[in-house]
């Protein structure tokens, strides 16, 4: 329960900011949390680790070390954690966003970049993309219009 608040820890942890199990470090960011992390990297080091919601987070503060986690240490850092709703739902096994990197993500990730987001195939798409644009607009503007008829309406109530 107190993974990183305690003194014992089963796995290493990067240094960071004592954190509660019900008010994680998330509280803590505020409105402008660059600066706030760059306090922290101050204090505890250039690589911190922060609780954020349910998820242990590394921070990553100093240009060398971010070269090192993001070039020479990718394989190690580059999967993400998948959510349990994200497992439950299997949208972990064929998605491009879920899978961790493997051969079956670089086959896919080569089809998407062939398929889907070469130049030409965007340029192909321009004229489907500024019309479904226009929908999308249309019908937020119409989902606005609605709502405030709903709220204009509940307050006549009173």
């Amino acid at each position: 329960m107190f993974r990183n608040g305690s003194k014992q820890s089963e796995t290493k942890l990067p240094p960071g900011p004592r954190w509660l199990p019900i008010f994680d470090n998330l509280f803590d960011l505020g409105d402008k949390p660059h600066r706030l992390l760059a306090k922290l990297a101050q204090v505890h080091d250039t690589v911190m680790g922060l609780q954020l919601g349910s998820l242990f987070t590394v921070v990553v503060s100093s240009k060398k070390t971010a070269k090192e986690v993001l070039k020479e240490q990718d394989l190690v850092f580059c999967n993400q954690t998948v959510v349990d709703v994200v497992r439950a739902c299997r949208f972990n096994e064929f998605g491009l966003l879920f899978i961790p990197v493997s051969p079956l993500w670089r086959t896919l990730h080569k089809i998407c970049a062939i398929n889907l987001f070469s130049s030409l195939k965007l340029d192909a798409k321009q004229y489907s993309r500024q019309v479904k644009t226009e929908e999308l607009i249309k019908n937020g503007q119409h989902n606005i219009w609605c709502m405030s008829l709903q709220i204009v309406s509940k307050i006549n109530k009173f």
